[in-house]
C-alpha cells in the first residue's frame, strides 16, 4: 500500500498559475511521529474518514485474494519509520500452521495491527510488542486468524480500559484521541471478528484480535517448499540480545527441520563457545566484539559455517560493526516473518552455492532478462529535490504513466501531484490489473510506479510477469514499498525493477525518480507569467485549520469534507425528528459527534450551535433544545455551502 506523501502540497494562499518566474510553492511536512505520539497526521486523517464512512454506511470488506507476509512487511516498514531509534522491540510469533495466502480485507488488516501496536507504543516507546498470530479452521472454506498483541510493560487500569474505545476531540493537541481504536473496533465487528483488551499490573495489556476469513483454493500445505534436501535440517547457533525474539526466530526456524540451539547473551559474552559443528552462526550485531570477530574468522577459514548478523528495523545505525562485514554471508533485521526466513535461507544457499563456484564464475545471474533489453536501472534511494511544486513536473507533459496502487485515497493524493502535469496518469487497483493494463494498452506506458503490497497480485509477481513479457521489457517500473531493508530491496530488483521509492512518498525523490527515466518536454515553458488570484474565505469554515489538522494535505482534507457531508449531509432532518420523537440519548450522541467533527474541519460556526445544544442536553434542560432546531439548520446550510465552494475551487 502506497501510504501517504511526506511532502504534500498546501493548499497555496494564493492561487498562482505562472509564467515569467517560477514561483516556490509551499510544501508541507507531514507531521513525524516521535515516540509517545499516538498517531501520525496522515493515518488520524485515514481514521476520521474511514469514521465518517462508517457513519454513512459506505464502509464495504473486500474479498480479495493476498499475502499475510506482505502486510506484516508494511508493518514492520510503517513502525519502523514512526518510532525510529525509540528502543521498541517488535516480534513476530507467527504458528507454522497459519497460512501464508488467504482471502479477505488486507488493507483494513494491515490498518488494524498499525492501529492497535501504535496504541501500545504510544504508552511506552521502548516497549517490548509481540504480535502472536495462530489460526483456528472453522471449515473446509474458511478459518479464524487469531492474534495477540501482546505489551507486558503497559498496564491500563479500569477507567482507562472503559474509555479505550471513546474518542474525544483535544483542544490543546487539535487531535482526535482514541479515534483508530474506536475505527478498528467498528471494522472488526463489519468483518464478523472480536476485538477484546485485557490488562494487569503483573501481565500487562493484551489486545486480542480474532478475524475471520476464506481460504486460499490453491494454498499449498507445505508453504515454504526448499528447492533441495540439503537445505533442510541445518544445525544453528543463535544468540540474540531478547530472548523472546530468539524462542519466535526458532520456531520459524524449525518449519524447516532446522536444529536450533538458543544462548543468552550474558552467557556468551562470559563463556567461550565452539561453533565447529553448526552450519550456521546468527548473532545480535552487538555481540561482535573484536575477540569474537577474530574467532569467526578463523573458524570460517576451515569450515563452511554461514554467519548472519541481526540487526532491528528501529535501529538506524551502521552495522558494519568491528568490520565484521568481511565475514558475514547475510544481514537480517527484526522482526522476522516466515517468509523472511524462508528467503533468508535461500539467500545463505545463494551464498554457498557461489563460494563453490567462485573460481569459474564471479557471480551467479539473478535475472533472466538479458540486460540489453532493460532500461537503465538505480539502485540507491533517489535524491531529495528541493522546493518541488506541481508546475514543476509540468516538464514530464506527454509521458504516460501508470499507478498501481490498492488504495484509492493514495491514488487521489499522486492524482493531486501528477494530474496538472500534462502527463496522462492511469490508476490500477493491484498487480494482475496492472499487467492487463500494460499488455493491452493501445499506447505503451512510459512508466509505473508500482506499490509492493497489494492484495490480488502483489508487486513483486505483477513485476515478474510483465518481465516475462519480453516487449515488456525496456518499460521502467519504480516499486514503492514500506519496508527498506537490504534483503527486501534485492528481492525487488531481482523480480525486475528499475528503482524503488520508500513510503511515505517523498515529492522532490518522486521528481527525481521521473527525471531519471522520463523524456522531458523541451517545448514546456520554464517562465511563465504569474498571475494571482485571492484565495476565498468560506463563512464558517476555517479551511487552513483543516489542513493543518492533516499535517498540511488538502487533498486529504477535501476527501474528509466530502465524507463528512455523505456522513451527516441529512442531520438537519435528524435533529428534528429526534426533537419529535423527544429521544434526547441520540441527539446528545449527534452533538457530540457534530462538535467533535467540525473541530477537525475547522467549521467554527456549526461547531457553536452543536455545542450549545450539547451543554442544553448535557444538563437536561430539554425544554430549551427546539428553539435551537432552526438555527442548527442554518448553520449546517452555510457550512454545507462553504464545503460545495472550497471543493469547487480545488477542482478548478
Amino acid at each position: 500500500m502506497f501510504g501517504w506523501l511526506k511532502r504534500v502540497f498546501r493548499k497555496k494562499s494564493q492561487v498562482e498559475v505562472c509564467s515569467v518566474e517560477m514561483q516556490k510553492d509551499s510544501v508541507s511536512h507531514a507531521t513525524s511521529v516521535s515516540p509517545g505520539n499516538e498517531e501520525t497526521s496522515a493515518s488520524a486523517s485515514e481514521s476520521l474518514i474511514e469514521y465518517l464512512r462508517l457513519k454513512s454506511k459506505k464502509t464495504r470488506i473486500k474479498e480479495e485474494k493476498f499475502n499475510l507476509n506482505n502486510v506484516l512487511n508494511d508493518l514492520s516498514g510503517s513502525l519502523s519509520r514512526d518510532f525510529m531509534d525509540s528502543g521498541v522491540e517488535l516480534i513476530f510469533d507467527i504458528d507454522n500452521q497459519v497460512s501464508r495466502h488467504m482471502v479477505g480485507d488486507s488493507l483494513q488488516l494491515g490498518k488494524m495491527l498499525g492501529s492497535l501496536t501504535r496504541s501500545l507504543i504510544a504508552k511506552d516507546a521502548s516497549a517490548q510488542i509481540e504480535i502472536k498470530i495462530s489460526q483456528d479452521i472453522l471449515s473446509e472454506s474458511s478459518q479464524m486468524l487469531l492474534i495477540s498483541i501482546l505489551d507486558q510493560s503497559v498496564y491500563l487500569t479500569k477507567e482507562e480500559l472503559n474509555a479505550f474505545s471513546v474518542p474525544y476531540y483535544d483542544d490543546t493537541s487539535g487531535k482526535y484521541i482514541r479515534l483508530e481504536f474506536y475505527v478498528t473496533k467498528e471494522i472488526v465487528a463489519l468483518m464478523g471478528g472480536v476485538l477484546d483488551v485485557k490488562s494487569t499490573p503483573k501481565e500487562g495489556t493484551s489486545i486480542r484480535l480474532n478475524v475471520p476469513f476464506r481460504k486460499d483454493e490453491n494454498e499449498n500445505l507445505r508453504r515454504y517448499r526448499l528447492p533441495s534436501k540439503e537445505m533442510v535440517g541445518k544445525k544453528v547457533f543463535l544468540v540474540d540480545s531478547n530472548y523472546s525474539s530468539a524462542i519466535a526466530i526458532k520456531k520459524m526456524l524449525s518449519y524447516f527441520r532446522y536444529e536450533v540451539d538458543i544462548l543468552s547473551a550474558e552467557y556468551f559474552r562470559e563463556k567461550k563457545v565452539n561453533l565447529s559443528s553448526y552450519d550456521i552462526a546468527i548473532f545480535d550485531e552487538t555481540l561482535l566484539t573484536p575477540h569474537v570477530l577474530s574467532y569467526l574468522k578463523n573458524l570460517k577459514q576451515r569450515s563452511d559455517l554461514k554467519i548472519v548478523l541481526l540487526s532491528s528495523i528501529f535501529s538506524s545505525e551502521d552495522s558494519d560493526r568491528y568490520g565484521a562485514l568481511d565475514i558475514v554471508d547475510a544481514m537480517a533485521d527484526k522482526p522476522f516473518s516466515q517468509e523472511r526466513i524462508f528467503e533468508m535461507i535461500l539467500d545463505l544457499d545463494r551464498v554457498a552455492q557461489r563460494d563453490k563456484q567462485r573460481a569459474e564464475e564471479k557471480d551467479l545471474p539473478q535475472r533472466q532478462v538479458s540486460a540489453a533489453n532493460m532500461p537503465k536501472v538505480h539502485r540507491s534511494l533517489f535524491e531529495d529535490r528541493a522546493d518541488m511544486n506541481p508546475e514543476r513536473f509540468s516538464v514530464f507533459s506527454g509521458n504516460r504513466i501508470l499507478v498501481v496502487d490498492d488504495n484509492q485515497i493514495n491514488q487521489k493524493i499522486l492524482l493531486h501531484v501528477l494530474g496538472k502535469s500534462g502527463m496522462t496518469i492511469d490508476t490500477a487497483n493491484d498487480g494482475k490489473e496492472a499487467v492487463a493494463m500494460v499488455s493491452q494498452s493501445p499506447q505503451p506506458y512510459d512508466l509505473v510506479l508500482m506499490d509492493i503490497n497489494m492484495p490480488v497480485m502483489d508487486g513483486y509477481k505483477a513485476t515478474a510477469i510483465l518481465r516475462e513479457k519480453h516487449s515488456h521489457n525496456n518499460l521502467p517500473i519504480v516499486a514503492l514499498t514500506t519496508l527498506i531493508l537490504e534483503s527486501e530491496i534485492e528481492k525487488m530488483f531481482t523480480r525486475g525493477v528499475n528503482g524503488y521509492l520508500s513510503k511515505p512518498l517523498e515529492v522532490g525523490r518522486l521528481y527525481a525518480a521521473l527525471e531519471f527515466f522520463l523524456e522531458k518536454n523541451r517545448n514546456t515553458a520554464t517562465r511563465m507569467q504569474t498571475v494571482v488570484i485571492p484565495r476565498r474565505e468560506y463563512e464558517g469554515l476555517d479551511t487552513e485549520k483543516g489542513i493543518r489538522y492533516t499535517g498540511g494535505n488538502a487533498v486529504l482534507y477535501t476527501e474528509i469534507l466530502r465524507e463528512f457531508v455523505a456522513a451527516y449531509g441529512q442531520s438537519a432532518q435528524l435533529m428534528r425528528s429526534l426533537v419529535d420523537q423527544r429521544d434526547y440519548m441520540q441527539m446528545r450522541v449527534l452533538c457530540a459527534d457534530m462538535r467533535n467533527l467540525t473541530q477537525a474541519i475547522g467549521a467554527y460556526g456549526m461547531y457553536g450551535v452543536a455545542d450549545e445544544i450539547y451543554k442544553l442536553l448535557l444538563y437536561n434542560d430539554t425544554q430549551k433544545v427546539p428553539q435551537h432546531i432552526e438555527s442548527y439548520r442554518r448553520a449546517f446550510e452555510k457550512l454545507n455551502q462553504a464545503i460545495a465552494g472550497y471543493i469547487e475551487e480545488g477542482a478548478l
